[in-house]
């Protein structure tokens, strides 16, 4: 399809779709606010003495860690996902143990035990609603290492296999014998190398813009073609497509957004030959 179209054509067409995902995309002051919220987490954490020992490490997943988040529709929320690694061995401990270290300590603070929804947690995650002007909610999912070495021997890439987890889910760890595992980090990176060489040139063009340092701008500041094919693919996704326990990487209550776990078969659609000859200048 892409190949037959005039360059001219091309760069029409290019503009518009980099349009469109102008509008979809988050703005960089809620990149800075969901970092300041699970920062904010993670020094609570990490202030308990009964947790400070198994040295708790949160980080984002999901769309907020890939860059391709979306403005929520309506009256909803910003979905910000978060880990919560301890560094505890599935040998020596439970899920349900896990799981519950992370809320009892959420549940010390005042505000975050008001925040809390539901009380009891959800499937896998913890979940902080914060303010409704701040239009957010943090999904926090208890995790523990997973083991390196097998992954490697199955042949994951050592690079990748670091940082795999195995996480928690009440539906799950009184029926089955092993944990579940992830490795939302570990697709970040994936992610991140695919679009490596396009993301620096992006990053050093949006430096000569607003004439900053290189080191200055900040992942959330410069969007690929790939993250923008995302964003613009995730709408359709979204409404053609019901939520599934399948899907979710992590459920908080009876429903929630399965867009954000989709982002791989996205990431394989971007990466076709038909979809190379998108995303000019104007998608910076």
């Amino acid at each position: 399809m892409a190949e037959h179209l005039s360059p001219e054509r091309m760069e029409q067409f290019s503009r518009i779709l980099g349009d469109l995902a102008d509008d979809l995309d988050v703005p960089p002051s809620k990149y800075e606010e969901a970092k300041e919220h699970y920062d904010a987490v993670g020094a609570w954490l990490n202030d308990s003495p009964d947790l400070a020992a198994l040295n708790p490490t949160i980080y984002p997943q999901g769309s907020f860690a890939l860059g391709t988040a979306i403005k929520p529709v309506g009256d909803g929320d910003y979905d910000v996902d978060a880990v919560c690694v301890l560094q505890l061995s599935t040998a020596t401990t439970t899920q349900h143990a896990v799981k519950t270290l992370v809320g009892d300590r959420l549940k010390e603070n005042k505000t975050y035990a008001r925040m809390l929804h539901p009380k009891a947690g959800g499937r896998r995650c913890w979940t902080l609603k914060y303010a409704d002007s701040s239009n957010f909610h943090l999904d926090i999912l208890p995790a523990v290492p997973d083991s390196q070495r097998e992954l490697v021997r199955l042949g994951v890439p050592p690079e990748i296999a670091k940082y795999a987890i195995c996480i928690t889910d009440r539906e799950l760890w009184a029926v089955a014998l092993t944990w579940p595992r992830s490795n939302p980090q570990g697709y970040v990176e994936w992610f991140k190398s695919r679009m490596r060489v396009v993301f620096e040139e992006r990053r050093q063009l949006r430096a000569l813009e607003i004439r900053a340092s290189v080191q200055d701008i900040q992942d959330y500041q410069v969007r690929t073609p790939l993250q923008r094919l995302i964003q613009l693919l995730k709408p359709t996704f979204q409404r053609s497509r019901p939520c599934s326990a399948q899907l979710c990487v992590c459920q908080s209550g009876a429903e929630s957004s399965c867009a954000s776990s989709a982002t791989g078969y996205f990431a394989f659609l971007a990466l076709q030959p038909r979809w190379r000859g998108f995303g000019s200048a104007s998608w910076a």
